[in-house]
């Protein structure tokens, strides 16, 4: 797997890994499910259907497995068609989210 850095200010090199989360915020009662498009300790990218804010916070679970975090949303771009690309900083992860 080849790893990526998409922001040059990025301290950590994000990898590239699908993996289905769900995402859920109390502040506006949002859920989603979605997919990872790269990951690393601290944070990931996340392929949404819906627009979420810059700084809400949400819940970040994998579907599959014992990853978990509260995360703040530190970004959302338009990723076209119908796709929203947000950036999480995970915040207390329960797990290592580079490991399969």
């Amino acid at each position: 797997m080849m790893a990526i850095e998409l922001n040059p200010r990025r301290k950590e090199i994000r990898t590239p890994r699908k993996v289905l989360v769900e995402l859920c915020t109390f502040e506006n009662f949002t859920f989603e499910l979605a997919y990872t498009a790269d990951v690393s300790s601290h944070g990931a990218r996340v392929l949404t259907k819906n627009t979420w804010q810059a700084n809400q916070h949400v819940t970040v679970r994998s579907v599959q497995g014992n990853q978990c975090s509260i995360a703040r949303v530190a970004y959302c771009q338009f990723a076209g068609g119908s796709a929203f690309a947000i950036g999480v900083e995970l915040h207390e992860p329960t797990a290592d989210w580079m490991e399969p």
